[in-house]
């Protein structure tokens, strides 16, 4: 009584089997790599390597072309690479690998990045600088700005003020005189 051995076959792996970004800012673009391997006794056709939603992320194979031949026991690269859009936001996607392997012919590497909202502050303040010529001593000189958004603006976070006065707030002028809200 003989027992049947099954033929050889290749076994395609995928890793990681998940890629995070991270936190991504405006401009930048970060790589990571996918291994694929054959993992088989037997020869396995790697057909593709493509990422869905377009946009967000690309592929490209390293060294390596579609529908090439990937021996037993060897191993790939897939460069996956993530360009931030215009937006911001968490953005989603899948890798997904494809090939001959008779019980995973599609494997799929979720996608993630995350891109924070850019926060640029930019203020108008009229006039530029302020003199107060000489002031007696216990004595309050007012002098009026303007602050205005500017072009890009989205929020006054705090106005700083200079820290070789002798004291802040100056004597008689309460300190929420300088705190400005829109």
């Amino acid at each position: 009584s003989g027992r049947a051995r099954t033929p050889p076959s290749c076994v395609v792996e995928v890793s990681p089997a998940a890629i995070n970004f991270g936190v991504v800012t405006d401009g930048q673009s970060r790589t990571q790599e996918v291994l694929v391997s054959n993992r088989g006794e037997a020869d396995c056709t790697i057909g593709d390597a493509v990422v869905s939603p377009v946009g967000v992320f690309q592929a490209a194979f390293v060294g390596f072309a579609p529908g090439q031949v990937l021996a037993p026991q060897s191993v790939t690269t897939v460069t996956v690479t993530m360009a931030p859009p215009s937006s911001f936001g968490s953005f989603y996607g899948t890798l997904t690998v494809t090939s001959d392997d008779p019980v995973r012919s599609s494997i799929d590497v979720p996608l993630e990045v995350s891109v924070p909202e850019t926060l640029a502050c930019n203020i108008l303040v009229d006039p530029a600088t302020v003199n107060f010529g000489i002031v007696p001593l216990n004595t309050v000189r007012t002098q009026g700005i303007s602050i205005s958004p500017g072009s890009s603006f989205n929020a006054l976070r705090s106005i700083n003020y200079d820290t070789n006065l002798r004291s802040y707030p100056p004597p008689g002028l309460p300190e929420r005189a300088l705190l400005v809200g829109w």
